[in-house]
């Protein structure tokens, strides 16, 4: 449980760290009026993450090798092993990312949806022997920014797919 409450903790910290205090209001921010009516706030959102518990370089190692195999690592962030590197501890990024919806975007992530390129967790079975925490800060303004220092200073392993769809 505890174990649990760490990996949590640093998913989101690793995303505070990003973000300061004029890009994530922490579920709190000003809304501003035009002509006496309340606008929707521009480029405001969440930055998400997915960070999995990885014990030793063994284990680092065997999912690397798995993940490129089923041609599912994100050659763009990182193209050795070497450089995925951990937040803290033995915590790895698998994927940042950013929505207007956490929690819908968390649903295609973890199943897939139809339009919409994801991770889908469940079609990686190796993945499911780990322990992987999903985290989010809602960001007021600029959290395409903070996404990407995210991508820089967490480089993510895994590349988003477009599901298969069965007829």
């Amino acid at each position: 449980m505890k174990e649990m409450k760490e990996m949590k903790d640093i998913v989101v910290n690793a995303i505070g760290e990003m973000a300061d205090d004029s890009m994530c209001k922490s579920y709190a921010f000003v809304l501003d009026t035009k002509d006496n009516q309340y606008i929707m706030p521009k480029n405001f959102g969440f930055v998400y993450g997915f960070v999995i518990k990885i014990r030793n370089s063994k284990e680092k190692k065997e999912l690397y090798n798995y993940l490129n195999k089923e041609d599912r690592c994100n050659q763009n962030s990182i193209n050795k092993c070497k450089k995925w590197k951990p937040i803290k501890n033995d915590y790895y990024p698998l994927y940042w990312g950013r929505a207007v919806s956490a929690k819908s975007r968390l649903i295609q992530h973890i199943k897939g949806a139809n339009g919409t390129n994801s991770i889908i967790l469940n079609g990686l079975d190796m993945l499911k022997k780990y322990d992987i925490v999903f985290g989010a800060v809602f960001c007021g303004v600029d959290y395409d920014k903070v996404e990407k220092k995210m991508h820089k200073n967490y480089p993510d392993i895994l590349k988003t797919i477009q599901p298969i769809v069965k007829r």
